[in-house]
């Protein structure tokens, strides 16, 4: 399930989950990315802001994150969330604030520039 494989549930379990209303846990979204980088964060990142190693700390986070994601699939949910989080972790780092309009409007081109090839 950490990967979004779901070839392993029989129609019986896939049922359960339908029936329960929890049937969106099994894809992959923003959100299992988001319980890594809270992860992440509150264990590395927080304290790398100030360190003078916080480039190489937010590059080797984004590194394991973006495996994480190749390693999944791909997904384009998963693909959206690993590139907004991307940008927000480049900016906050940089200038210590974050355009969330900036970096939406980024993804979205990114996400369209991908598409369509």
């Amino acid at each position: 399930m950490l990967l979004g494989n779901r070839k392993a549930l029989t129609i019986e379990q896939k049922k359960r989950f339908r029936s329960a209303g929890v049937q969106h846990l099994l894809a992959l979204s923003g959100l299992h990315l988001g319980i890594f980088i809270g992860l992440f964060s509150f264990i590395y990142l927080r304290r790398a802001r100030n360190s003078p190693y916080r480039w190489s700390i937010l590059f080797l986070t984004l590194v394991v994150l973006w495996g994480y994601c190749f390693v999944a699939g791909m997904p384009q949910s998963l693909l959206r969330a690993m590139l907004m989080t991307t940008l927000y972790y480049i900016g906050l780092f940089r200038s210590n604030e974050s355009w969330s309009d900036i970096n939406l409007s980024n993804t979205l081109l990114i996400m369209l520039l991908l598409s369509r090839y």
